[in-house]
């Protein structure tokens, strides 16, 4: 920026932040002041540089924005601490993992129990995932998903059905495992129902996740396998991160899940998941905002398909 004459209080002008941005001084007042104005994900994700946003607030930002796309169904109305987002796992630094790990244990085994009081290190999102787990009944004892498609015909057609989902998600699918693949993550698109479409990434997180029985063909619905990134996503229509044994089953507890929904740019319905997984010490908070925006990305693609 050039030099500019001394402000009596710190922090950009708009107007400097609309250079940032590289739109009008106009446009960005309006969107500043709520116009109906149309805003794309990569505008929020420009802003989101521009103001150095951190993880939490970059998720407000496009709920703010883009508020249609985080519609909580009935389940998902708890009123959450401000230190305690319901969206990203509660854990902010890599070597705090272990401790929240034992949390996790401690109030999960307090919960298959019934004993409701030892809940506190848990997510009251979680909580609720749990609850519905348990109505479903599923085993939580379960070590792998079982199987959405039984056959390599039957994911095949799958794939086919979900054709124009897939095909959009391709360059961004791409993109996160290029991304993503020295991290340790891999990357899945699932179906509107749970089931898991295509699955890729490093090497060693997909052998982690292949013994939880997360493959092609897999089905990750919350009825199937309790809470989880796929399916606690679409029964609450909204983006979650979840880690180690805020996971109901079993075979999840090594794992760290951050999911989003991607929508029908026509019918708002949710078409799919996009999920990164990988092991649970590798949990980052700041992860979610990046996925929410490739999924953004991906309906952004799929409105580009004739009707």
């Amino acid at each position: 920026m050039p030099h500019l004459a001394r402000r009596r209080v710190p922090g950009l002008r708009r107007e400097e932040v609309a250079e940032l941005m590289g739109v009008s001084d106009d446009w960005y007042r309006w969107f500043e002041s709520g116009r109906s104005i149309t805003v794309s994900p990569k505008f929020l994700a420009r802003l989101s540089e521009v103001l150095d946003l951190n993880a939490e607030d970059q998720v407000t930002l496009y709920q703010l924005a883009l508020s249609e796309l985080y519609r909580a169904g009935a389940t998902a109305t708890l009123e959450l601490p401000d230190s305690m987002p319901s969206n990203v796992a509660p854990v902010r630094l890599p070597w705090e993992i272990d401790e929240a790990q034992r949390g996790f244990d401690a109030a999960r085994e307090a919960f298959l129990l019934a004993q409701t009081n030892d809940l506190n290190a848990i997510r009251p999102r979680i909580v609720g995932s749990w609850e519905r787990s348990r109505s479903s009944q599923v085993d939580a004892t379960l070590l792998e998903a079982p199987l959405a498609f039984e056959t390599d015909d039957a994911v095949a057609t799958a794939r086919e059905a979900n054709s124009e989902l897939l095909k959009a998600a391709a360059p961004i699918v791409a993109y996160l495992q290029t991304t993503l693949d020295d991290l340790g993550f891999c990357i899945a698109i699932a179906d509107r129902q749970g089931g898991i479409l295509q699955l890729g990434g490093n090497r060693d997180a997909l052998a982690l996740v292949e013994r939880a029985g997360i493959v092609p063909g897999g089905n990750l619905s919350e009825n199937a396998v309790g809470t989880n990134g796929v399916g606690t996503v679409i029964s609450d229509a909204r983006p979650l991160q979840l880690t180690a044994s805020e996971h109901f089953v079993q075979g999840g507890q090594p794992l760290t899940c951050t999911g989003a929904p991607i929508r029908n740019p026509m019918s708002g319905e949710i078409d799919g998941v996009l999920v990164v997984m990988g092991d649970y010490r590798l949990v980052r908070p700041r992860l979610l905002p990046s996925v929410v925006r490739c999924a953004l990305e991906i309906e952004e693609e799929l409105a580009k398909v004739p009707i």
